[in-house]
Order: structure tokens, then sequence, then C-alpha cells
């Protein structure tokens, strides 16, 4: 049987087809059989696991560590398989691609973008011209670190690599649309860590907690500082526009961007900070900016209430009677 297809349809393959094609009444002692097996769902893992006293001091152990936009994310999705990566930090094999993997196209992309822009400075269109020159060989140097093979050329691996192509020759037109609409910006950042440190009382003890995150490019701009995030999945703008901080399970992306903000602003005191989206898959979309409230400025109170979310979540992360149960909605558990 060949690959099951996105769509949930799992056909026989051509070969199989043709072999029936040719056997049919010219072998009298070839019968094809056919069977359609059913197996049983893999049912989730049920054993319980409470918040005791070891738990919790592996959690402490968690906020020194460093708290990410991800892990946050993690948990919101699901607070078991949150358990198993961040608190066990028990991490998925790697594996072999044969088809070049989406988080692996990401990354090349991501790259690309990042040896383009890491001499900083000012953007300009002719600047953009220049990158629209160059990149093509720098995306190829890119694939071939991690395909010295160059299956990168062949088949479906080929498309990807045509799709990576155009997805960054479309989005280097836009900026270059953008500069000529707006004006130049220039770049302060590329691969940014930054880190803000928190100390908070919680049943008479105090917690240090540190929330991390690793900023892909900074931009100072005519409106102020713009942080751009580079994301390989297909984002549209209704992805990062919220009402409020309760729907951040819905709004992974939204959160990531107001972590950042948050942790930028409190380490330079900045007001004026536009988080924003680059979707590699929707490159037509050009620049998603984070849309809160129908745009309402993000400024000192919006601040200090997200920080006040983040304790909020916090806390429940040293509540003795917390489960860290399966999320049933969940589909992409590493281990539930």
């Amino acid at each position: 049987n060949n690959e099951k297809s996105k769509i949930g349809s799992s056909e026989p393959s051509r070969y199989l087809h043709q072999l029936e094609k040719e056997v049919d009444g010219n072998y009298k002692n070839i019968l094809f059989k056919k069977e359609h097996l059913k197996f049983p769902n893999s049912s989730q893992s049920s054993f319980e696991i409470s918040n005791d006293r070891t738990t919790i001091s592996k959690v402490l152990d968690f906020f020194e560590t460093g708290i990410s936009p991800s892990a946050i994310n993690c948990y919101l999705s699901c607070p078991k398989d949150f358990y198993f990566k961040y608190i066990l930090k028990i991490n998925e094999q790697p594996i072999i691609e044969d088809t070049i993997e989406n988080n692996t196209w990401g990354t090349i992309i991501h790259n690309t973008l990042q040896n383009l822009y890491e001499d900083l400075g000012i953007i300009t269109s002719k600047k953009i011209d220049h990158f629209l020159k160059i990149y093509q060989s720098i995306l190829e140097i890119e694939f071939n670190k991690l395909f010295p093979d160059h299956r990168y050329k062949e088949g479906k691996n080929a498309l990807l690599y045509y799709q990576a192509s155009k997805c960054i020759a479309t989005y280097l037109n836009n900026e270059k649309q953008n500069i000529i609409k707006n004006g130049e910006f220039e770049v302060i950042a590329v691969e940014k860590k930054l880190e803000y440190h928190i100390n908070h009382e919680y049943s008479k003890k105090e917690i240090k907690i540190k929330l991390k995150g690793n900023i892909d490019r900074i931009d100072k701009t005519k409106n102020g500082i713009r942080i751009v995030d580079y994301k390989s999945g297909f984002i549209q703008k209704s992805d990062v526009k919220i009402n409020g901080f309760n729907t951040f399970k819905r709004h992974k992306h939204a959160l990531q961007l107001m972590t950042y903000a948050l942790i930028y602003h409190s380490i330079y005191k900045e007001e004026n900070i536009q988080p924003s989206i680059i979707s590699l898959k929707n490159p037509k979309s050009n620049i998603i900016y984070l849309n809160f409230k129908n745009n309402t400025p993000i400024d000192s109170n919006v601040y200090n209430e997200f920080e006040k979310y983040l304790i909020n979540f916090i806390e429940i992360l040293l509540d003795e009677k917390l489960k860290f149960d399966h999320e049933k909605s969940s589909d992409y558990c590493m281990m539930c």
C-alpha cells in the first residue's frame, strides 16, 4: 500500500494496480486476494501525574532555566505533553528525512533571511535589489548544509526547493514595496536572545522566574521598534487578532508575539513596539502585525496585565492540586 494521503484516503499503489491489470485473465494460477485490515486506535496513556513535592521542585528548576512562549503554548495545548517535554525534558528523536520536513524547510528559509539581514544597518530599496540577486546562492548553501547529497534537487524535494525560492523572492519584493510606500528602516538585531527576570512571592516563598525569547529580527522604523518573527506555516491576520488574554489557546502566535514585546519593553523601557509575523508560506500577506483589541495601542497598562496573566500561569503550575492530564482535543502530543 502507498502512504496515507493528507485527505485521509489510502489507496493501493499504482504498481499494484498495474499487476492486477496484467495478471487478470492471463494467468489462471495467480489469484488476487484483497484484505481490509482494521487496527484498534491507540489509546492515550492513562496514568495520572500529580503535582507532588518532587514535581514541584522540577517545576521551580524549570522557572529558573527559563520559560519560553513555546512552553506556555505547549501547556495550553496539553498539560501532559508539557510535563514530558519541559519538566522531564524528554526530547523527540531526530529522524532521517527522505522528503524534506516542514520544520526543516522553515529552518532553511529562516537561516537564509538571517544571512541576508545579519549585517544590520539601513535597509533601502537598493539593498533589497541586492538581496534579490544573492538570495538564491545563499538558499542553495543552506540546503547543501542539511542535504549534502543534493536530494533537494529531485522529486518532491525539488518542488519544496522551488517553493522556498519563490517564497523568499515574493517576500523580498513585498519588502521593497513597503519601503517605497512607508520609508526605509534599520535592522538593529537578528537572532536576539533576550531574558527578563521576575521575582514573585508564592506561599511565603520568593520564586525566581526567567522569561526568555529568541527574536528573529528587530527593526527600527518611523513608528517605533518592530519585532519580526519568521513562521514556516501559513499564518493569517485572524491568527494574531485577540480581544484579551483568554484566547491564547486558539491564538498561540499572538501569545508568542505578546511575550516578545513584554520582554523587550521590560528590558529597554520602549513604549512603541510593533510585534509582527512574516508567514513564509503566505508571503503575499506581507507583514502581519499583532492586533490587540482592534489595534488598541499596547502600552504599560497592557504589559502589566499580561505579566499578571503569566504570573497566574506560574501559580497554576505550583498548585499541589494540579494534575498534568492529557487534553483530549490535542492530536499532536509527543508521548501522550
